[in-house]
């Protein structure tokens, strides 16, 4: 056992525990009934008759296992019951993929497993509760839903599975909801920083930016250069000014 603790990645054997147990909790519902309907006989019946009783697999079977009887009602539903195996198998994979597999990769495998095998246990469970609370075996006393010791299994393997995939879940979510609220708050202190300035420049809205003035100046004098040249400017190029007296004849740009 020491030896098998080694190999599992630090943090994850209580998450994996877990799950294996949830699984195998769930080994039981394959091939017992979860819950039976039970009618009881007529008043007119003999005392020792058997009341009519019709069991019932997670999966979909549904079988007449009245006492004494050959059974007139066996129900099959074989897809059901591969669903059921896959998905069993797919949990059991995640959480050996998810202890023995460090980084992303065991982590995906060991959501993706568990969450197939907890979405049908959890179903095949709701079902049977919302058949019950819905009040669809009648409201009286002739017929009544009775529990086998499967169908608890059932219920213990459904908690387990589900807190498993919490486990295995909590930290991406919980470092998601870190970066979350860091984010949220840093936008707020921008929005808040920007109000601040806005305020504090008397508006709200963003200023123009500046817009230079540019100026062209002759290029110096020399041979074969025209003598009406203005000389205030000679030898001083071609050049850009922000201010506007430095030379009257000057474009502006359009306002």
């Amino acid at each position: 056992m020491t030896d098998l603790r080694e190999h599992v990645v630090a943090g994850r054997l209580t998450a994996a525990l877990v799950g294996l147990l949830g699984v195998l909790l769930a080994l039981p519902t394959l091939v017992l009934p979860t819950h039976a309907i039970l009618q009881k006989p007529p008043e007119s019946a003999e005392p020792d008759a058997s009341p009519f009783r019709l069991s019932v697999w997670s999966w979909g079977h549904v079988a007449d296992t009245t006492a004494n009887t050959d059974g007139q009602v066996d129900v099959g539903n074989t897809t059901g019951l591969v669903i059921l195996v896959v998905a069993l198998a797919a949990g059991l994979a995640g959480v050996l993929a998810y202890a023995f597999r460090a980084g992303t990769d065991g982590r995906i495998l060991g959501v993706a497993g568990l969450a197939w095998a907890a979405s049908q246990v959890v179903g095949g469970l709701g079902r049977r509760v919302g058949d019950t609370i819905s009040g669809i075996f009648g409201d009286g006393d002739q017929l009544v839903v009775e529990t086998f010791p499967t169908g608890y299994l059932e219920v213990a393997s459904a908690a387990l599975l589900v807190v498993s995939l919490g486990l295995v879940v909590l930290r991406p979510v919980a470092a998601l909801a870190r970066s979350a609220v860091v984010r949220a708050r840093a936008l707020a202190r921008r929005a808040a920083t920007h109000d601040e300035v806005s305020d504090a420049a008397g508006t709200t809205e963003t200023s123009a930016p500046r817009v230079g003035i540019a100026t062209i100046r002759d290029v110096p004098r020399g041979p074969g250069h025209p003598p009406h040249a203005r000389r205030e400017h000679a030898g001083t190029g071609v050049g850009f000014s922000d201010d506007p007296t430095v030379d009257p004849d000057r474009f502006r740009p359009p306002r």
